[in-house]
């Protein structure tokens, strides 16, 4: 819907961020296309320990001021300055007053190995292949902490969820696919999954017996298991950090709604040495 927001916290590297170490915190605005605007992605650096203080619920009482809030950034990213360090306190206190106004909780990690193409000179088109993309249900997270920890312990029949296809985007400058693109469809080798999100898999997965309109690719075939309530989501889970790279992200929704979202995304090396 209209003016929809998203947040999600997002890191890089084989482990978690601990203490000092930095994460991202992303706000992301959506715009209907009668609207004339594009939506809007944001993105704040914040260290993982304000991160904590940030979603306790012990501490959502306590009013962040605009020094506190730029003390926090400039913790985060030491370099930051003038009108950019200005937009990153402005951002960073609309995430804190989401937070406190809709009691946002973590929910869904989206755990996925992925691959990122593109010219070195040129942006015109961009491609990335996600793969074992794994949800894990997150709702257990403690009550002062941002996500579960790495020891945690979950029920791999009822936690996890594991997507049955790979996921391949295709992002370009200009409206039309590239003649390769269209040939792959044409062959049925990719299939159009269009405003496919794994955000809405896993939330609709974990609660399959609340939501009352489930996502349309919950017809195809190889998804109808996930979202089927009498049967298990998964047989195995584990819960650590990726070797070989990887970025994480965890996404916040409003914690009466039941669905609250952490996604999780283990990457290539690639990806994190510049190739986006």
């Amino acid at each position: 819907s209209e003016g929809a927001q998203l947040l999600r916290v997002r890191w890089y590297g084989e482990e978690r961020p601990q203490g000092s170490e930095v994460l991202f915190l992303e706000l992301k605005t959506h715009h209907e296309k009668w609207v004339n605007t594009k939506s809007v992605k944001q993105r704040v650096s914040i260290c993982e320990k304000d991160m904590r203080a940030m979603f306790d619920k012990s501490k959502l009482g306590q009013e962040w001021t605009r020094e506190h809030t730029e003390n926090i950034v400039l913790r985060a990213d030491p370099s930051i300055r003038g009108e950019k360090l200005n937009d990153a306190v402005n951002l960073l206190l609309e995430c804190r007053h989401l937070v406190v106004k809709l009691r946002l909780r973590p929910c869904v990690r989206t755990k996925y190995l992925r691959v990122a193409f593109q010219s070195s000179e040129s942006n015109s088109l961009r491609l990335t292949i996600d793969r074992d993309i794994t949800m894990i249900d997150e709702r257990g997270a403690p009550s002062d902490s941002w996500c579960l920890p790495d020891d945690s312990t979950i029920n791999a029949t009822s936690q996890v969820a594991r997507a049955p296809c790979a996921v391949f985007e295709v992002k370009l400058s200009g409206s039309d696919d590239p003649p390769f693109i269209q040939d792959l469809e044409r062959r049925s080798v990719i299939i159009d999954g269009h405003k496919f999100s794994k955000f809405l898999t896993g939330g609709a997965a974990f609660n399959r017996d609340r939501v009352p309109k489930l996502p349309y690719w919950a017809k195809f075939g190889a998804f109808e298991p996930m979202f089927d309530k009498n049967k298990q989501l998964s047989s195995t889970a584990v819960l650590s950090s990726e070797k070989g790279g990887s970025i994480r992200e965890v996404r916040m929704q409003r914690a009466n709604l039941g669905v609250s979202l952490r996604e999780s995304v283990a990457a290539t090396r690639a990806e994190e040495s510049g190739i986006e």
